[in-house]
């Protein structure tokens, strides 16, 4: 089902349909979510190294089709998010996002609202504190 809001802990899955006229072998991936007030929230490139995962190899793209992103328990706060999905030719490291020219780039095209599940309040993601007694 097609929704642009979630709750912050939610489960998140976004969907990409690609559309090509020639083979695109192993094309780079980028996901940005952007504040409202123009910071990056958080991004996924499918060509980079991260903490989270290696590489991940998408096969070759032809006609068309559907690849989906699955974002486990969202951690961004309250607020809009505007979503900018591409992509790029070559996978190597975030640098391609910033000097290749892709071959498709919706920048902040799509607008998502996260909701906090409990109490509204303008904050990126609750912290885990601990509070002592002072002896």
């Amino acid at each position: 089902q097609e929704k642009y809001s979630c709750f912050q802990g939610d489960d998140l899955k976004i969907k990409i349909f690609y559309e090509t006229d020639q083979p695109i072998k192993n094309p780079g991936l980028y996901l940005l979510f952007t504040r409202n007030d123009g910071v990056y929230a958080t991004s996924f490139f499918s060509g980079e190294q991260e903490g989270f995962h290696k590489p991940i190899n998408l096969g070759v793209l032809k006609n068309s089709g559907s690849l989906e992103t699955f974002w486990p328990k969202i951690k961004l706060g309250d607020g809009i998010y505007y979503l900018t999905v591409g992509f790029f030719p070559k996978k190597e490291k975030a640098s391609s996002v910033m000097y290749v020219d892709p071959y498709c780039l919706h920048d902040k095209f799509y607008k998502i609202e996260i909701k906090r599940p409990h109490r509204p309040l303008q904050t990126v993601f609750d912290q885990k504190v601990a509070v002592r007694r002072g002896k």
